[in-house]
This record gives C-alpha cells, sequence and structure tokens, in this order.
C-alpha cells in the first residue's frame, strides 16, 4: 500500500485536488512511504473475494490514526506510533477502540463515495473492529525504502529497524 505523496485527483467532484497522506518527520525529507501487508497461506480457503483480506482494514487506521498530517519528532516516533496501531490491529478487543476511534474522520471529504459513505463506513468500522485476525500476519512500514518497523503477529512481537 503506497501512502500517497502529491497524487492528483481525476474525478468529478475532487478534480484537481492533490492527495497527500503522508506524515513529517523532523529533520527527514520523506520521498516514500509505503505499508507491505502479508497474507498467510493455508489459512483459510481463498475460493472468492470475500476471502481475501480487505486492504483498507489496515488502510484507513494508518492513513488517519499514523500519516495524514501528522507530525513527528523523530523517525523511532513515527515507527512507535505505527507499532502501536497494528499492535491494536491484532487483538479484537483493541481493534474496536480503534474502530470507534476513526468515526470522526469518516466523512465525504475524506472518503469519495458521498452516496454510499454510510453503510460503507459501517462495513468497514465492522471489520476493522473485529481484527486482523487470521487473514494478515505481518505488516511492515518503509520509509524511503527503508524497512524501519516490522509488526508480526505470529511471533508476536514489533521491532524497530533502522529508526
Amino acid at each position: 500500500v503506497d501512502v500517497p505523496q502529491g497524487l492528483c485527483v481525476n474525478g468529478s467532484r475532487h478534480a484537481g485536488r492533490i492527495l497527500d497522506y503522508s506524515p513529517t518527520v523532523q529533520e527527514i525529507h520523506i520521498r516514500s512511504i509505503f505499508v507491505l501487508i502479508h497474507m498467510p497461506s493455508g489459512i483459510r480457503l481463498r475460493l472468492t473475494k470475500a476471502h481475501f483480506v480487505d486492504y483498507n482494514r489496515i488502510w484507513v487506521p494508518l492513513r488517519h490514526l499514523v500519516f495524514e498530517g501528522l507530525h513527528y519528532g523523530s523517525l523511532a516516533d513515527l515507527a512507535e506510533r505505527f507499532s502501536s496501531i497494528v499492535g491494536q490491529l491484532w487483538r479484537s478487543e483493541d481493534a474496536a477502540g480503534v474502530a470507534h476511534s476513526l468515526r470522526e474522520f469518516m466523512t465525504s471529504e475524506n472518503h469519495f463515495n458521498e452516496q454510499c459513505l454510510s453503510s460503507w463506513t459501517e462495513s468497514l468500522l465492522g471489520a476493522i473492529g473485529a481484527g486482523l485476525e487470521p487473514d494478515v500476519s505481518r505488516v511492515e512500514l518503509f520509509v524511503n525504502d527503508d524497512c524501519v518497523e516490522v509488526s508480526d503477529r505470529l511471533l508476536h512481537r514489533t521491532s524497530t529497524i533502522n529508526a
């Protein structure tokens, strides 16, 4: 999942809008930021689209609670916040709190499909609140092509790398 930086939107309602969801980190110029999401094989039979993870279950919490418009004193601070949010998403009891904190961001200004926003919001927040188990095994944060954080469900650990 690439975090948009200076992406121009084409479309009737938001034409010309520039998307930039990247955070700022003191004394670091962020050229690129992306999240690598691993789905384990053999955990569940995947025969239809519904059997695959909806990446919005990870992207939306990271966008609003870790990336967009947030300022960090260091790369380690960004990695720590990423680790905290992903750590909460692993556990359904904590993921429900993450879903609740996202409700204020579910607006037509932040998410473009105004006609379906209400039903999409309820569906997405319900999926986020259920946690990432068993669909996702590992989530990695890359900044400027360097892996700076790894959260691994199977090892029940999070590690900071090069932060």
